[in-house]
């Protein structure tokens, strides 16, 4: 099976300071990869370099687009912009960063929908009623505008946002940070849902292991900005060989 994805030696710095060194990714169609390490590890810096929303120093992302395969960094500006809105999703730990707060519910699903020709009003309200559903919103709250939702239901309807033109990558930078407990496990059941029903090939970056492990066929231990350990995710976690990865174990066990 051809992977989806290819990250190959990528490189981002800050000045002198590593973002990510040397970091490599291979994700397959269907498949789910957790980037993990504590606070300053280099993973936000690394989901932000392969998803578009930063300019990597050096390196190769190859995309598979059933058509060709091609360098997300040596295509043109427009090329990248249409990859975004049409193959990549990305979905923000703070939903207000991926939503509009002054457009509808069912406007945020339908800009994307838009974004790749739709222009039928019927089938786009259809379609937004569907993944309102799906993300179990109910369909009376579609003209309602986000910022009358509670934190669990902006990140409900940011997922519907990213998910509605079937992306071919998902990245997820800390899906459940900042909600409270309990809404972080519904979150997490919707999206363990989702994932499976939908299939998706998913790279998610989370601090916290029961979100990787509940979620992730395999996971990337990142400290300092680079690999430390990677593998199949309950082998690493059951089994780690890293004293870094150890030490992340350890402290989940003790709390």
């Amino acid at each position: 099976m051809q992977p989806i994805l290819s990250v190959h030696n990528l490189n981002k710095y800050y000045g002198n300071q590593v973002g990510c060194k040397n970091m490599n990714l291979t994700l397959y169609p269907g498949e789910v990869v957790g980037v993990v390490g504590e606070s300053g590890s280099g993973k936000t810096t690394f989901i932000n370099s392969i998803s578009g929303n930063l300019i990597p120093d050096s390196g190769k992302i190859l995309i598979e687009t059933g058509n060709e395969t091609i360098d997300f960094l040596e295509i043109s500006e427009s090329l990248k912009r249409l990859l975004i809105r049409t193959e990549l999703a990305f979905v923000h730990q703070n939903p207000r960063d991926g939503l509009r707060l002054d457009v509808s519910a069912g406007g945020n699903i339908s800009e994307r929908l838009m974004s790749i020709g739709q222009r039928n009003y019927g089938n786009i309200r259809q379609t937004i009623f569907k993944w309102l559903d799906k993300v179990e919103i109910d369909k009376s709250r579609v003209d309602d505008f986000p910022r009358t939702f509670s934190g669990g239901m902006l990140q409900r309807l940011q997922i519907a946002k990213n998910l509605v033109t079937s992306p071919k990558i998902i990245f997820m930078d800390e899906p459940t940070g900042g909600l409270d407990v309990s809404v972080q496990a519904k979150i997490l059941d919707l999206l363990r849902k989702l994932v499976r029903e939908l299939n998706l090939s998913v790279v998610i970056v989370s601090h916290d292991l029961a979100v990787i492990r509940l979620l992730a066929d395999k996971i990337i231990v990142m400290k300092n900005g680079e690999a430390v350990e990677s593998g199949l995710c309950d082998q690493v976690l059951d089994d780690p060989q890293h004293s870094y990865t150890q030490l992340l174990v350890s402290s989940v066990l003790q709390v």
